[in-house]
């Protein structure tokens, strides 16, 4: 299960608003992986203007080498009393620098680019992927960097550091706890209840040719939508 495990949060702050991520990357990588992935986020607040926020995401990834993975998927999303609109097409790598079978640790980065759509920037980003299993539970965190490019751009650097704690009961059915968080733009750090703070369980696991990860994300500031339902699917060749 490669893809489907991505992460987002906690720390530094979100990724641009306009392209929000809610999956949590491993930094391991097989040669040969490839699958056709949907990513997909709703969410719903008692106040309107963060209600039916969604986005949706279609893709696909392939691993030409032994710890290179690439991917590209469409974006578009739908806000409050708005129409579904297309907003980007992401460009995305994955190299894995170490594994925890011969390291005490399983490291990799990731980068990405977003070609915005309709007048929406673009977005440039870096990340460090770090995972360590002990026992039947798996760590992992992502460290997230990202500027957004183009003439309607914010010029400040965002961070974001996004994790998850899973347990390994069976292929089939792993619980987990992810978090999802953000303190704003290196040049403007906002109040602890202007920023965005997520957390909430998940399960993920394999059915067949297909990996699912699905959680509910509950909003712990004022800034954050109250609840968020998160629903990615992939279907590996």
């Amino acid at each position: 299960m490669q893809r489907i495990i991505k992460l987002a949060a906690l720390g530094l702050a979100i990724s641009s608003p306009v392209y929000a991520d809610f999956t949590v990357d491993t930094p391991i990588v097989d040669k040969g992986y490839a699958d056709i992935e949907t990513t997909n986020s709703f969410a719903f607040d008692h106040r309107n203007a963060q209600n039916a926020v969604h986005e949706h995401r279609l893709g696909f990834d392939y691993a030409p080498l032994q710890g290179w993975l690439i991917t590209m998927e469409g974006v578009e999303d739908k806000e409050p009393r708005d129409d579904w609109r297309f907003i980007g097409t992401n460009i995305e790598s994955v190299v894995t620098l170490t594994r925890n079978d011969d390291h005490w640790l399983s490291s990799g980065v990731r980068v990405h680019y977003t070609i915005g759509h309709d007048r929406n920037p673009g977005q440039a980003e870096a990340a460090l992927l770090l995972e360590k299993t002990i026992g039947k539970f798996t760590y992992t965190a992502n460290f997230v960097f990202d500027r957004e490019t183009g003439p309607e751009r914010e010029s400040a650097v965002a961070g974001a550091l996004n994790w998850r704690v899973l347990y390994g009961y069976e292929e089939a059915l792993n619980p987990a706890i992810e978090a999802y968080s953000s303190v704003g733009r290196a040049n403007h750090f906002a109040a602890l209840q202007d920023e965005e703070h997520r957390i909430g369980p998940v399960l993920q696991g394999k059915l067949g040719r297909i990996d699912y990860d699905i959680g509910w994300l509950f909003g712990l500031t004022n800034a954050t939508a109250d609840h968020m339902l998160k629903v990615n699917l992939n279907y590996e060749f």
